[in-house]
């Protein structure tokens, strides 16, 4: 019963002898492995400089980004934006109060407001929600047109204080911001679309990288630009869903033209917020939900190995 032998079970000093030499031989076998493996790792040759390099390229410096890089105030609460708050800026910007709404900006700094949740939770949801106006025909386009004007003098205004938060000599890295190219003929989705890309290039700057976001005129001028300057990412913004097999050919065609050949490709916008899995479906390297995450995805894979974000990608 229980696995017992009626021999067993009427000699126990037999039982505690045999118990006695088996923890001797299980302490006799774990010292010789012990003393077995010592030998054999000072004999073992160490990690080769390339080795070193890939652990160096993985591991260290993508904690080194992420711990350094700079971080968003506290939110307690002061820091905040609320949805109010957006639809009535929303109104100021459209209807050409544009000092009243700069000096609701100005009240939120004294509040201890950040720039960056002023970029992020107001001007930016500001542009959407001009977009969304638009598109619901709830505004004409002088409209949509005055409130971006009103939103890039905004942005301007506040750039100086915003650049110099951090203190960040240039890393002699570049980074391309465009609109995805199908969509450049929508004039209110690509006014918002270009807002976002100078709210991201506020960042990049910030950050020490160089950005080219002059929107080209034409295809041709953006391939001529990519064979003919470096650029370590390329930032892409869309909104249409129904315009994403165009932006897959687009990327794969942007890649081929590429004087960096191993360039990185990050895209973001209203459709990729949305489903962040499409980003692998047009062939980009990661998506980004706001342009500080832009940034962020953008340290990233500036950091990885070409094969790493191949395998990521695929």
């Amino acid at each position: 019963m229980n696995g017992l032998t009626e021999q067993r079970a009427t000699r126990p000093s037999v039982r505690r002898n045999s118990a006695k030499k088996s923890r001797n031989a299980a302490d006799f076998d774990t010292g010789s492995n012990r003393d077995m493996e010592a030998r054999a790792s000072a004999q073992a040759p160490g990690p080769t400089p390339e080795a070193l390099g890939r652990t160096v390229e993985r591991e260290v410096i993508p904690r080194l980004i992420f711990a350094h890089r700079p971080q968003p105030a506290a939110n307690d609460g002061a820091d905040r934006v609320d949805v109010a708050e957006v639809v009535e800026f929303t109104q100021l910007i459209a209807t050409r109060e544009l000092a009243e709404a700069q000096a609701r900006i100005e009240s939120k700094r004294a509040q201890g407001t950040s720039l960056e949740t002023l970029y992020l939770q107001l001007l930016i949801p500001v542009a959407r929600r001009l977009s969304e106006l638009w598109e619901a025909d709830l505004c004409n386009y002088e409209d949509i047109a005055m409130g971006m004007l009103h939103l890039q003098q905004v942005l301007h205004g506040l750039s100086p204080a915003f650049s110099t938060e951090f203190q960040c000599r240039s890393r002699g890295r570049k980074a391309l911001l465009l609109s995805a190219p199908a969509e450049q003929c929508m004039l209110g989705v690509f006014m918002v679309t270009d807002f976002y890309r100078c709210v991201a290039s506020e960042f990049f700057h910030r950050a020490g990288w160089e950005v080219w976001r002059a929107p080209p005129r034409a295809r041709a001028q953006l391939l001529g630009i990519l064979s003919s300057q470096w650029f370590d990412v390329i930032d892409v913004s869309a909104s249409c869903e129904a315009r994403l097999p165009s932006l897959l050919a687009d990327i794969e065609e942007m890649r081929k033209a590429s004087r960096n050949s191993h360039v990185g490709v990050v895209v973001g916008g209203p459709v990729f917020n949305d489903h962040p899995e499409f980003a692998s479906a047009v062939g980009a390297d990661a998506s980004a939900t706001d342009p500080r995450d832009t940034l962020a995805q953008a340290e990233l894979l500036v950091a990885q190995p070409a094969r790493a974000r191949r395998t990521r990608r695929g």
